[in-house]
């Protein structure tokens, strides 16, 4: 790809396996052209030799004085704020069901490599007067012993038995729960859903009534 070098008078294409730039102005190769063809020009972009010196608009120069005086002006002084993550589901009690999961012996952190369990829920949001809402929440839980890691009690909750023993992603697949949602603000301003407590719940054919 040829780099474009620009100047208050012209703009310089440089092709980088060429050591000097071509010193036959632009508008004498065209008018050759033009002589030995007797046909119009071909636009100046696809008739360039492999380096050339082009002439930049004169209205380019102008147009970047005026953009520069108009920085001063106070609706281009307003500051756009910082963007931070707000999760879609509210803090508060939903049901939720385990809809996928991956596990990674070798995940990259901040910690360094560790194993990593990735579980999304589909978690069913009330809406007024409408159906549920299914909103999409992911949660990490890394491999631990821990017991007061959400790796172990959490898991085991939701397997029935102690996570510390081993189990399959297929053992968690359809697991359907009321699930406690908090927010975690980390330091960079995001906010962050976490499943603070879970039950796990057995649904009969017909919809089910719990209270929270």
């Amino acid at each position: 790809m040829e780099e474009i070098k620009m100047t208050n008078t012209t703009m310089t294409a440089v092709n980088p396996q060429v050591n000097e730039p071509s010193d036959t102005p632009v508008n004498a190769l065209v008018s050759a052209a033009q002589q030995a063809t007797g046909n119009s020009p071909t636009p100046v972009n696809q008739t360039l030799p492999s380096s050339a010196i082009l002439t930049a608009p004169v209205g380019l120069f102008s147009k970047i004085q005026q953009l520069n005086q108009a920085k001063s002006q106070t609706q281009f002084q307003a500051q756009i704020g910082k963007s931070y993550y707000i999760p879609a589901v509210s803090p508060g009690t939903y049901f939720a069901v385990v809809t996928d999961g991956v596990f990674d012996e070798n995940a990259t952190t901040k910690n360094g490599k560790q194993a990593l369990l990735i579980l999304t829920w589909t978690v069913y949001v009330p809406q007024h007067n409408q159906p549920e809402q299914e909103v999409e929440l992911k949660q990490y839980y890394y491999k631990t012993p821990n017991q007061k890691a959400p790796y172990v009690w959490l898991l085991s909750k939701l397997l029935g038995y102690d996570s510390k023993q081993g189990f399959s992603i297929g053992d968690l697949l359809g697991v359907v729960c009321t699930i406690e949602v908090k927010h975690d603000q980390k330091d960079n301003g995001n906010v962050y859903a976490e499943i603070a407590q879970l039950e796990k719940i057995q649904l009969d054919d017909s919809p089910a009534t719990v209270s929270f």
